[in-house]
């Protein structure tokens, strides 16, 4: 071999070399980051191993120090390939803590870490008392109670899913339950599970002691039929349940509500627990008539009040209808719709109206005009009776507050006001009543500028019929202009 020809030899063996070298360490600069080590015995903080230079900002960013649900902040400095963590305020040695550092901590090369890192000491504060149960609350959701409140944070950093996908929580019920909603369907070839991390720590510090998985059942299987009962609550002498038919032929009345009007309130009381948010769907009465449902706070309720909004018609038979889409704590329908019968009152549903009003014995008509010189000297203080007679439904009764609540004396003065002295009602016979009303009218500055008296339409009687149109009647100036 020549002596160029051994020169050349010698120069590709160095390139050779060198390209080696570098793809080397192309390839140990690529591998992920890891957290070797954690020491937090030092006095000065805490101190973090990785397995390769960190980079000091993206680990700041990263990092996490808990005491219990709390934040602990400080600042961080770097040595080589350790970071020190030392607190604003020393570490209570009592305590417990948790370290995190996030996926977005980086070495020098911008490798991340492959997962997040969670490293918890102090001591051991594992009660057995922190309690967890799950059910099904339907296809993609999931009921989760607590013996002792938990945070939404806690919840969302312990708590996984598999198979992987995205899923929503709603803690309610101040903490000891929470729901969990699956944003997809699951597959019906495949088994959900919901796992919570051990350590998961409550409201008051205590920690989770086992990691908690619940796998959904089967939420295509057959759901077996419930037994849902009609109770009466009202009125008062009626006790009792009387079950749904799933006939809506021909049910049977229900005992207590063959008399019923818009007053009247019973209740769905349920066998099993049921989903709270589906029964203002499922629940109609036909002919259709707007419903009022008093329920219980919670996901979950076994009885619902429910009351008729408006008035009915007594010739007319009502059927209650629950369909089979409500769903039951563990996320089964009942099978079928249920019904029952309710046989409303036969009762005067008129609204009232004005038969009759007199002044201090004079008879006022609608829309007329009253001389009040007839009545009041030119004085500053006057005083009269006013009876105001109505008609209205039979089994209906009007108070006199209620009357005066919606009887007006408009001025045009901004000094004259008037006062109720005294006001009764009297029913006179079923269907009439006559409301006296003692009214005074102050003038301070001499003038009577009083412009009309008005009963207005809000008037409601005790059945809650409305007053089917406004009486108001004009009056005379007395001691000043007319406005």
């Amino acid at each position: 071999m020549s002596k160029a020809q051994s020169t050349h030899v010698r120069r590709s063996m160095v390139v050779l070399l060198l390209v080696v070298i570098s793809v080397g360490c192309r390839f140990f600069s690529m591998r992920p980051l890891q957290v070797l080590a954690v020491d937090v015995a030092d006095p000065q903080g805490l101190l973090i191993e990785f397995s390769a230079i960190p980079d000091l900002p993206r680990v700041e960013a990263a990092l996490f120090l808990r005491q219990r649900n709390r934040a602990v902040y400080g600042r961080i400095s770097r040595a080589g390939t350790t970071i020190r963590f030392l607190p604003d305020h020393p570490l209570d040695p009592d305590e417990r803590y948790t370290l995190t550092i996030s996926t977005r901590a980086e070495d020098v090369h911008g490798n991340a870490l492959e997962r997040p890192y969670i490293h918890e000491f102090g001591p051991d504060r594992t009660l057995e008392a922190f309690e967890i149960s799950a059910a099904p609350a339907g296809d993609r959701e999931i009921l989760i109670s607590f013996s002792h409140p938990i945070s939404p944070h806690a919840l969302y950093e312990h708590l996984s899913v598999h198979p992987e996908q995205r899923y929503r929580i709603e803690v309610a019920d101040s903490g000891v339950t929470a729901l969990i909603v699956l944003l997809s369907a699951p597959r019906s070839d495949r088994e959900v599970s919901v796992s919570i991390g051990r350590g998961m720590p409550a409201a008051d510090g205590r920690l989770l002691g086992e990691r908690f998985t619940y796998v959904l059942p089967d939420s295509h299987a057959e759901a077996p039929p419930q037994v849902i009962s009609l109770c009466v609550l009202f009125p008062a002498d009626v006790s009792g349940c009387a079950a749904m038919s799933v006939d809506s032929g021909d049910p049977a009345p229900v005992p207590g509500l063959e008399d019923f009007d818009r007053d009247t309130v019973f209740s769905l009381r349920f066998a099993v627990p049921v989903y709270a948010a589906d029964l203002s769907r499922v629940l109609t009465i036909s002919p259709t008539v707007p419903l009022y449902l008093d329920l219980s706070p919670g996901i979950y309720v076994t009885e619902v009040g429910v009351r008729v909004h408006s008035s009915l018609d007594p010739s007319t038979d009502y059927l209650l209808e629950l369909a089979e889409s409500l769903r039951d704590h563990h996320g089964r329908t009942t099978g079928h719709s249920s019904f029952a019968k309710l046989r409303p009152a036969a009762r005067d549903y008129r609204d009232p109206s004005v038969a009759a009003i007199q002044f201090e014995g004079t008879a006022l008509s609608d829309g007329g005009l009253l001389d009040l010189s007839a009545f009041f000297p030119h004085t500053e203080e006057r005083q009269g009776t006013l009876h105001i007679y109505l008609d209205h439904a039979e089994n209906a009764t009007v108070s006199a507050l209620e009357v005066f609540r919606h009887f007006r004396i408009l001025t045009w003065s901004n000094s004259a006001r008037f006062r109720l002295v005294s006001a009764s009602a009297e029913a006179l016979s079923p269907g009439s009543t006559r409301v006296r009303m003692g009214i005074e009218i102050i003038d301070e500055a001499g003038r009577f500028g009083v412009v009309s008296m008005q009963l207005r339409d809000g008037l409601s009687d005790s059945l809650g019929n409305l007053l089917e149109r406004e009486w108001r009647i004009d009056l005379n100036q007395i001691g000043g202009p007319s406005p």
